[in-house]
């Protein structure tokens, strides 16, 4: 087994090639389903992409709030010996 330091991620270039081409096909569906494109859309792929598109800004936004959310957490660990002191006189 590999030492973490020496783990590759893609071993040659032709794994680089089928995902970037699946985030390439994954960005081409976001942006077509943007209200911009409302009228370039075939009628027969205006829901699915529409719905594809508010699906992917909502991962979005819920990743910002996450990301927030563990920033701020990271931030209270400085009081982690106030609040082991506190309740080390509380609990004896």
């Amino acid at each position: 087994m590999k030492k973490r330091s020496q783990r590759v991620f893609f071993n040659k270039e032709s794994d680089v090639l089928p995902v970037f081409r699946a985030v390439l096909l994954a960005g081409f569906a976001f942006i077509w389903g943007s209200p911009q494109f409302a009228d370039l859309r075939p009628q027969a792929l205006d829901v699915p992409l529409v719905n594809f598109h508010y699906d992917m800004k909502g991962v979005a936004r819920d990743f910002v709030f996450v990301a927030e959310s563990m920033d701020a957490v990271r931030d209270l660990r400085f009081m982690d010996q106030y609040f082991a002191f506190i309740a080390g006189r509380f609990v004896s």
